[in-house]
């Protein structure tokens, strides 16, 4: 009934424009509705009658984690939370509270700012250590600083949580992988392809591992597999145009040359010159063979 609930609260404010919990209340409905600036119109009028309140700056944290100010929402948590320490029990280990580290956490990994990301995922934890999705990207932080042990930790706890989750299978073989552990990294892409049949990264990664290990049917197989789910993948045609290059099946090879070249991007021109050049001279050895 947020009609009628607006109508009370515009008269109570009526009666006494001072009174910041209802400014509070009332922004609560408008940021229900979506609409956020009035929500943050009535937070900031409840702060400006009491700096000390601790609950219109919490209110503006939510708000501006739906609006995706990740950075924004934690400086208004942190304020609720230095106003009012005992927010975060009363608060029940607020998960919002912890997706808003986790969000601004994101921001900073997307950007390669590991060091930073790295802290506010911490600080998710801290918040809430049974939200399992800032130990996920906790991790994948901990591989990109090159800490394969803390990065490991980090995905065993999500499986914890979940038994069973694809990306953590992905990004320990990942680590594996750079840890030259062929078996286990194996393992992990395999338990991807039983549970996720059409996941189109991990017969790519696996077509490169066994295209390293010189086996050369399996990595076909496997780049065949991202062809059939992604017709228009063209790292899928470069890499198994060296497999077939690599079992001397000449004009299989030359064949998926000739589609790299022509569905790559420009920004790879180093890429598609080689290829054009290794496809020109197979088409010249098949010729003279074939005289």
């Amino acid at each position: 009934m947020y009609e009628e609930a607006f109508n009370d609260y515009n008269y109570a404010l009526q009666l006494d424009p001072e009174l910041a919990f209802v400014y509070v209340k009332r922004g609560r409905l408008f940021a229900q509705k979506g609409k956020y600036e009035d929500a943050l119109t009535d937070f900031n009028q409840a702060i400006k009658l009491d700096s000390m309140y601790y609950e219109p700056y919490y209110e503006k944290g939510v708000v501006y984690q739906e609006l995706h100010d990740y950075t924004e929402s934690i400086r208004n948590y942190e304020k609720a939370y230095f106003l009012y320490p005992a927010l975060k029990q009363t608060l029940h280990e607020s998960i919002k509270i912890c997706e808003g580290y986790n969000n601004l956490g994101l921001e900073k990994m997307a950007n390669d700012r590991y060091p930073e990301a790295l802290t506010n995922f911490n600080d998710a934890i801290n918040w809430n250590p049974n939200f399992h999705e800032p130990y996920l990207n906790r991790g994948i932080t901990f591989r990109n600083l090159n800490l394969p042990k803390a990065a490991i930790s980090d995905f065993y706890k999500v499986l914890e949580f979940d038994t069973v989750h694809v990306d953590v299978y992905f990004n320990l073989a990942l680590v594996y992988q750079r840890l030259d552990s062929l078996e286990k990294t194996l393992n992990y892409l395999n338990k991807i392809k039983d549970l996720q049949p059409n996941n189109i990264q991990t017969y790519q990664l696996l077509g490169e591992i066994y295209y390293e290990q010189r086996q050369f049917e399996m990595a076909i197989r496997m780049f065949e597999n991202v062809l059939a789910l992604d017709e228009n993948n063209y790292w899928g045609y470069y890499w198994v145009a060296l497999a077939y290059d690599a079992r001397r099946k000449y004009p299989e090879a030359i064949g998926s040359y000739e589609i790299f070249i022509k569905i790559a991007p420009e920004e790879y021109y180093d890429q598609k010159i080689k290829m054009y050049e290794r496809a020109e001279r197979l088409k010249r050895w098949l010729e003279k063979k074939n005289q």
